[in-house]
């Protein structure tokens, strides 16, 4: 695909369609409930992780086992936090969109959606030339697209003004077992075993 002498490829094309995605997401959704939305998950996920413990006192009379109980008190925590706190950004961002506010709000939810857009490509990007590209092994449709050298221009200028920690991370060193993620993983090892043995 070619537009006024800019070559798009198979890459281009995927990011241009994820791009239009989120930005419709944003303009419906709006700014305010798109905020909220990751705020409620980050308060869910810190009340889960926080008052996990305070649960499985009480479940582990009734599930003898102990990865099993932080599962599912983990899991019912998480539920009730993200239904409440839904419920209440619903509330708030319906108010706003039958005000004055709402053509704001929406124009606003449209660049949030970019932003977003933005920063989930960057991600991905970072994360693969950390891992499954490390070595400079990026994918020849990946390094030639025409939006290659926008990303990599934007990543070299966030590597400048983040901690290189950032851009470095040592996965073997990070003792899940003994950190605040440890029933996440728990979960997730219990959905993994289940997959394996189906």
């Amino acid at each position: 695909m070619e537009i006024s002498n800019i070559v798009f490829n198979s890459f281009d094309i995927i990011l241009l369609i994820g791009i239009i995605v989120s930005l419709i997401i944003g303009y419906s959704r709006g700014f305010i409930k798109e905020t909220l939305s990751i705020i409620n998950w980050l308060l869910a996920a810190w009340v889960s992780f926080e008052f996990y413990h305070n649960l499985k006192v009480f479940i582990i009379d009734y599930i003898t086992s102990p990865i099993l109980a932080d599962a599912i008190s983990f899991g019912i925590l998480f539920l009730l936090s993200i239904i409440s706190l839904t419920i209440i950004s619903n509330f708030i961002s319906k108010n706003i969109k039958n005000s004055l506010l709402a053509p704001l709000d929406r124009v606003l939810g449209m660049v949030f959606g970019l932003i977003r857009a933005g920063l989930l490509i960057i991600i991905i990007i970072i994360a693969g030339n950390q891992t499954v590209w490390i070595n400079n092994n990026t994918p020849p449709w990946i390094y030639k697209s025409s939006s290659y050298p926008i990303i990599t221009l934007t990543t070299n200028y966030l590597k400048k003004i983040l901690p290189n920690q950032f851009f470095s991370i040592d996965i073997e060193s990070i003792n899940i077992k003994n950190s605040l993620l440890a029933p996440l993983d728990r979960v997730l090892g219990m959905v993994f075993g289940l997959i394996r043995a189906g």
